[in-house]
């Protein structure tokens, strides 16, 4: 199996380490795809959306494979314990925060493979945190409209918060590696924290946490941020309408 004839002397060391382990990996080539991916199946599937060679993505999926097979808990286990009826943010979000959370710990891993950062999102296009800047805006001056009207944020919002937090922790750790300060990351802060500090600080600070603490224990991740979300005052996805028309 030639994965595209993308196996170089970098990732072909990890991938030697995944099947030396008794992983099995298949691969395809899938046009209808959009980018490159990886599913597990019977064994793991990677795939491709077109038989270019691309090393620096063969790595990419190959670490989400090491990140699951030492200790990351895949997405269904996950939605099985955090969902609409503990959950204190969008439990349809997990997904979405599932793979943010492995590439802030496989990036670290990607530059040691001896890969340049500026490759690491090269699947979701150069423009990955374009969209950062307005989205921060926007998610901000909501929520000083809620603080100024003394109505409650819907979950939506509160959940934007979360996901921002790992956005903005993502890009600081590719700025230290990198040196490349395209954007202000401590003003992004600013305008989240002058919008609504108490909650942005608390989940930055579990995400910081995530980060600075290794491992791949992301149960505790998600349980720490319920937890925190909870003290808080947000109640669980299931009753956060009926929350929204308490007094």
């Amino acid at each position: 199996m030639n994965f595209n004839n993308s196996v170089d002397e970098k990732n072909g060391t990890l991938l030697k380490e995944l099947l030396d382990a008794g992983i099995e990996i298949n691969f395809k080539i899938k046009e209808n795809m959009n980018s490159w991916g990886v599913r597990p199946t019977p064994q793991y599937e990677i795939v491709a959306p077109n038989g270019e060679s691309n090393p620096e993505m063969l790595a990419h999926e190959l670490l989400h494979i090491k990140m699951k097979e030492t200790g990351f808990l895949n997405t269904n286990d996950i939605e099985s314990i955090f969902n609409a009826g503990n959950c204190r943010f969008m439990s349809s979000e997990i997904s979405n925060i599932q793979n943010n959370l492995q590439h802030m710990r496989m990036l670290p891993m990607f530059v040691e493979m001896g890969y340049p950062a500026d490759k690491f999102v090269a699947n979701h296009g150069k423009d990955y945190f374009s969209d950062l800047v307005p989205t921060i805006a926007i998610n901000a001056g909501l929520m000083k409209l809620h603080k100024n009207t003394g109505t409650k944020p819907p979950i939506a919002l509160v959940t934007s918060y979360l996901n921002i937090a790992i956005a903005l922790k993502s890009q600081e750790l590719e700025q230290e590696i990198t040196a490349n300060r395209t954007i202000d990351i401590e003003e992004l802060k600013d305008v989240m924290r002058e919008a609504d500090r108490e909650l942005f600080d608390t989940l930055y600070e579990h995400v910081t946490l995530w980060v600075e603490k290794g491992g791949n224990n992301n149960y505790s991740f998600y349980n720490n941020i319920n937890y925190c979300l909870y003290n808080l005052g947000y109640p669980p996805e299931y009753q956060w309408e009926e929350w929204l028309i308490k007094p």
